[in-house]
């Protein structure tokens, strides 16, 4: 037969296990695991470029690269805090920013919280691109016809554009877009970011669009050209676009 003492004892026993218990449920274990990762970008007329640097005034993204139940963003050790699943920002100031993520994950009752700091770079939209100059190369398929690509930056403000325009040439060969004497003849001009361009202006390419990436010191532009050969689509009011990839490396 169990005295009141026995069972005094047996009834806080129980009351520790339950308090423990519940202590363990409701704290947050932090992992810092090498699993906890996400990707920056830069958004280049929505179209998005991987990287670590960006310019100024352009969006820069960051987005986890594994699913959380919620996501704390902070720039320069809390001089910025947001709560939210994917970070958009422009940068004004040119410099090296820490960017933190905080996740954090429910499992098996506990509250996980993985947290990584990685530096993002801005540079000044004047001249930081790192694709202007001179690259030669060829069109995929045609490796024995090379030739030279110029992506060069516009230093005055022209009638038809606006100031530090970017401007891709002699890309489809031979569709040279030079600055005009008149300062509004129509340029292949481009949204441009550090390592990616769009292509916004009909010179080179009616119709259609190009993307240009620098990687590894190649410049790799896919863009399309009009084939002529084949019926005109009144449906899309254009002829039938083929598809091809300019790979040139700086002179």
């Amino acid at each position: 037969m169990r005295t009141p003492l026995t069972l005094l004892l047996i009834l806080l026993i129980i009351a520790l296990l339950f308090c423990q218990c519940k202590k363990n449920n409701d704290e947050i274990i932090n992992q810092n695991i090498i699993y906890a990762d996400f990707t920056s970008s830069e958004e280049v007329a929505d179209t998005l470029s991987i990287t670590d640097t960006a310019l100024t005034y352009n969006i820069a993204r960051f987005t986890p690269k594994h699913k959380y139940d919620s996501v704390i963003w902070e720039i320069d050790n809390g001089a910025l805090v947001q709560k939210k699943e994917i970070l958009t920002l422009r940068f004004i100031d040119e410099g090296t920013y820490n960017i933190t993520m905080i996740g954090f994950s429910s499992s098996s009752g506990k509250v996980i919280k993985d947290k990584i700091v990685k530096p993002f770079h801005i540079v000044s939209r004047e001249g930081g691109a790192s694709y202007l100059g001179n690259f030669r190369g060829y069109v995929l398929g045609m490796e024995t016809d090379t030739f030279t690509v110029k992506v060069f930056r516009i230093e005055q403000d022209l009638t038809s554009y606006p100031g530090n325009s970017h401007v891709l040439s002699n890309l489809p060969k031979g569709c040279v877009s030079e600055l005009p004497p008149d300062g509004i003849t129509p340029l292949t001009t481009l949204y441009f970011g550090y390592n990616m361009f769009v292509t916004d202006a009909p010179r080179c390419f009616p119709g259609t669009k190009c993307f240009g990436n620098l990687h590894a010191g190649n410049l790799v532009i896919d863009f399309a050209i009009k084939d002529t050969t084949q019926p005109f689509n009144p449906l899309t009011g254009s002829y039938p676009l083929v598809p091809k990839k300019f790979i040139g490396h700086r002179l």
